[in-house]
C-alpha cells in the first residue's frame, strides 16, 4: 500500500516538475508583460543615432520635424565651437514599442532624446484581442508593488507569475494590421492599447533616465475639425441616424441655433457616438462657442471607430506620466487647438500649419539649450 502511495507521489511530482520545466521553456522572461516580443535585427541609422547629441524618435509626426532640423541646429549651437549633431531617427508607421527597442540597442544614448509620435500605434498588430482577459490580468499583476518587487529581484519568476499568452513576434519592419474588427472589438482594442501604451511610456522614461539622458516629450495635435471616419456599430441606432440627418439638414439650411439645441440633446443620449459629438461640436464652433466646440470635437475624435490617427487618451497618458516623472513636455496639441475656431490650424487631416510648428520648436529650442547649459 505504502509503495503504491509513494509511487503515486513520485509520479505526481515528476509531472509537476515536467510542467514547470515546460512552462519555463516556453514562457519568456518579462519585467513588463507585453503581449508581443521584439525580434528586430536590422536597424537602419544606428550609427548616426549613436553619434548624435540630440536624437528624435517617433512615427510620422517625428518624421515631419526633418525639415526643421537645420533651424534647430542653427538656433541651439550659436555659442558652440562645433554645432550640435541632431539626428531624426523617426520612421513612419513606427509605434512607441519600436522606438524603445531601437534605443535599447544603442550602447549609450545621446544627451537629449525627443519623442514625438503616438499617431500610428494601431498600424501594426501587437496583440490578439481574444487574449484581452489574460493581457489585463498580467498587467494587473505588474501593477502590484509586491509582485513587481519579486520580479525585479528575480526576473525568472515572471515565467511562473504571468499567465502565458499567444505572443506576436515583431520583426524588422512594421506590417500593417489587415484584420477586420467589430465595433466591440475596436473598443476592446482601444482599452488594451491604452494599457500597453501607458507601460511603454513609463519604460521609455525610466530607460532614458537610467542612461543619464534627458527626455523631451511632445504631444501630437489632433485635427478636431476633421469628421470621424466611422461610428462603432454598437454605438448607433436608426433613430440616432435619423436625428443626425435632421441636424445636418438644419445646418445646411442655416438654422444653426435650432441645430445646436438638437445636437446638444442628441449628444447627451448617444455618449459614445462619434458623429453625434461631431455635429454638436461643429455647430458650436459655427456659433462661436469655442470651449464647448473643443470639448465635443475632442470626444468625437476619441470615439472615432476607425483608429487612423492619435487618440486623445494617448496624449493624456503622455501628459500624466511626464508630469509624474518630472519629464519635460511640450504640449503641441494645446499650442494648436487652443486656437480652434480662430485660425486655420491644419494643412491636412494630420499635420498642423507651419506657424504652429514654429511655436512648438521655440519651446524645444529652449529645452535643448537648457539641457546643454547654453
Amino acid at each position: 500500500m505504502w509503495k503504491k502511495i509513494k509511487l503515486l507521489f513520485l509520479t505526481l511530482l515528476t509531472i509537476l516538475v515536467v510542467l514547470f520545466a515546460y512552462k519555463y521553456k516556453i514562457t519568456p522572461t518579462q519585467i513588463i508583460p507585453y503581449p508581443y516580443l521584439m525580434n528586430v535585427k536590422n536597424i537602419e541609422g544606428s550609427l548616426e543615432a549613436a553619434s548624435s547629441n540630440v536624437l528624435i524618435v517617433g512615427d510620422r509626426m517625428g518624421v515631419a520635424l526633418d525639415k526643421y532640423i537645420p533651424e534647430l541646429i542653427k538656433d541651439t549651437s550659436a555659442e558652440l565651437k562645433d554645432p550640435l549633431k541632431i539626428y531624426n531617427w523617426s520612421r513612419s508607421n513606427e509605434g512607441l514599442h519600436r522606438s524603445i527597442d531601437k534605443l535599447k540597442k544603442l550602447d549609450a544614448l545621446p544627451s537629449v532624446v525627443i519623442f514625438h509620435g503616438a499617431s500610428e500605434e494601431f498600424y501594426e498588430k501587437k496583440f490578439y484581442i481574444s487574449q484581452k482577459d489574460i493581457i489585463m490580468k498580467n498587467m494587473a499583476l505588474y501593477e502590484d508593488d509586491a509582485i513587481l518587487t519579486m520580479i525585479m529581484t528575480a526576473p525568472f519568476i515572471s515565467k511562473y507569475l504571468y499567465t502565458p499568452i499567444k505572443y506576436i513576434v515583431l520583426g524588422d519592419y512594421p506590417k500593417q494590421d489587415s484584420s477586420t474588427y467589430t465595433g466591440k472589438q475596436k473598443q476592446d482594442r482601444l482599452e488594451i492599447a491604452f494599457k500597453i501604451f501607458e507601460k511603454e511610456v513609463i519604460e521609455l522614461i525610466q530607460y532614458v533616465k537610467s542612461k543619464d539622458s534627458k527626455l523631451i516629450i511632445m504631444t501630437t495635435p489632433i485635427n478636431l475639425e476633421t469628421e470621424p471616419k466611422s461610428v462603432c456599430e454598437n454605438a448607433k441606432t436608426q433613430t440616432m441616424e435619423d436625428y443626425q440627418k435632421d441636424i445636418e439638414l438644419m445646418i445646411s439650411e442655416g438654422n444653426k441655433k435650432k441645430a445646436y439645441l438638437k445636437a446638444k440633446e442628441l449628444a447627451k443620449i448617444s455618449l459614445t457616438n462619434a458623429k453625434s459629438h461631431y455635429l454638436y461640436g461643429k455647430v458650436s464652433l459655427d456659433l462661436g462657442r469655442f470651449k464647448e466646440a473643443r470639448e465635443q470635437l475632442t470626444m468625437a475624435a476619441a470615439y472615432d471607430c476607425t483608429q487612423w490617427r492619435i487618440n486623445i487618451v494617448f496624449n493624456k497618458i503622455l501628459e500624466k506620466i511626464a508630469k509624474r516623472n518630472n519629464v519635460e513636455l511640450v504640449d503641441f496639441d494645446m499650442l494648436v487647438n487652443q486656437n480652434l475656431g480662430r485660425d486655420t490650424l491644419f494643412l491636412d487631416p494630420i499635420f498642423p500649419q507651419v506657424i504652429y510648428y514654429q511655436r512648438a520648436l521655440n519651446e524645444i529650442k529652449k529645452l535643448i539649450r537648457k539641457s546643454f547649459n547654453l
